[in-house]
């Protein structure tokens, strides 16, 4: 017997290929938690034998992993930006003296002097 979860609604949606499925349900008193349980679990093969899982997870791990490198990244970049030097971007684009894809660009070509220089 499956486990029975606890949810408050009276259906549940499951999308079996490219057709959805929907299973009436009492979860209170446990109808129809087996059909949901059933149907929840031919979508698993589903996705399986279609490649779908692995297609969605490939593009999961590759956000995961633009994801690290943005913030290595990041972390990497404002160890060399002087904060002296961010702060005076912050006030002359706060008195609308410089926009801010200027002031992006003058940090990262002044980051890239650092290294050369």
């Amino acid at each position: 017997m499956p486990k029975i979860w606890r949810i408050g609604v009276h259906s549940a949606l499951a999308l079996i290929g490219n057709r959805h499925l929907i299973c009436k349900t009492i979860a209170l008193h446990g109808k129809g938690v087996e059909a949901v349980a059933e149907a929840i679990e031919r979508h698993r093969v589903y996705l399986r034998e279609s490649g779908e899982f692995q297609r969605r997870e490939r593009e999961r791990i590759e956000a995961e992993l633009r994801d690290m490198i943005s913030q290595e990244m990041a972390r990497r970049f404002f160890q060399r930006v002087d904060e002296r030097v961010l702060k005076d971007l912050v006030d002359r684009i706060a008195r609308r003296k410089l926009d801010p894809y200027s002031a992006v660009a003058m940090l990262l070509e002044g980051t890239r002097q650092s290294r050369t220089g």
